[in-house]
């Protein structure tokens, strides 16, 4: 017995050298955790960027609060909350700056077309996301869409056409973004789309272009500015690109 009793006070020693690095590390552990709920406090919420809305706005918008933690924040919910409740934003980028500002950086969307509707016009943006219902005149220098009937139309939100008319917004999208990154959406006057297969522009005031389907649309748009370009300045007509091959010019 008397042979055991250095080797229990040995193990007695470890066991309580590792709880007290245990609780130290605990310990530690506690120190930290409450410090930085602390110190990473928001104090300080600055909104920047080009926006028709106030500061206060986009603040009370966000969801976000003086006193929140800053790991605790996500920045889609963010984005989510202000486009819901501020429609004409497009854009939200959200930046830490530690340790306790929070700066929301927004960019609005600008109108591109409009849609007639018994409950006003649509104002659409590039994404066909409406910006406002508005019941007076358009706003001129926007592109009239004909040939949609959308669903419930809201503000901040995609117009919905149901599911026969999906092919139509997606068709609508990539057009917006050809013609905007081709320079030629001031030339744009009306976008007729009663059929998916079969979109055609009012164009430049002189032209009826026809685009047939969702397909190629960079090279058709390419050749439209090339065949325009060949005309003389007063001819008018159809320019059939509808087939994807060399444009088809019939003078009206």
């Amino acid at each position: 017995m008397a042979e055991q009793k250095p080797y229990r006070r040995s193990r007695r020693r470890r066991r309580s050298s590792l709880l007290g690095r245990l609780l130290t590390f605990l310990g530690v552990v506690i120190v930290l955790f409450f410090g930085i709920a602390v110190f990473f406090q928001i104090s300080e919420i600055r909104v920047e960027g080009e926006t028709r809305y106030s500061s206060e706005e986009i603040q009370e918008a966000s969801g976000v609060r003086r006193g929140d933690h800053m790991f605790s924040i996500n920045a889609t919910t963010i984005f989510r909350n202000i486009q819901g409740q501020l429609p004409y934003v497009e854009e939200v980028s959200v930046q830490r700056i530690f340790p306790s500002r929070l700066e929301i950086t927004v960019r609005d969307g600008i109108p591109l077309a409009f849609i007639r509707t018994g409950q006003g016009n649509l104002l659409l943006e590039r994404r066909c996301r409406v910006l406002e219902i508005c019941t007076g005149p358009p706003m001129s220098g926007l592109i009239e869409i004909e040939g949609l009937d959308p669903i419930l139309p809201r503000e901040g939100e995609v117009i919905a056409l149901g599911e026969a008319g999906s092919g139509k917004v997606a068709y609508l999208q990539n057009l917006f973004a050809l013609l905007e990154e081709m320079g030629m959406l001031h030339d744009v006057e009306t976008i007729e789309l009663a059929n998916a297969n079969d979109l055609r522009l009012h164009y430049a005031g002189r032209f009826i272009v026809l685009l047939g389907q969702n397909r190629d649309l960079d090279y058709k748009l390419a050749m439209l500015l090339g065949t325009v370009e060949r005309l003389g300045a007063y001819e008018m007509g159809v320019i059939d690109l509808a087939q994807g091959g060399p444009a088809h010019f019939r003078p009206s």
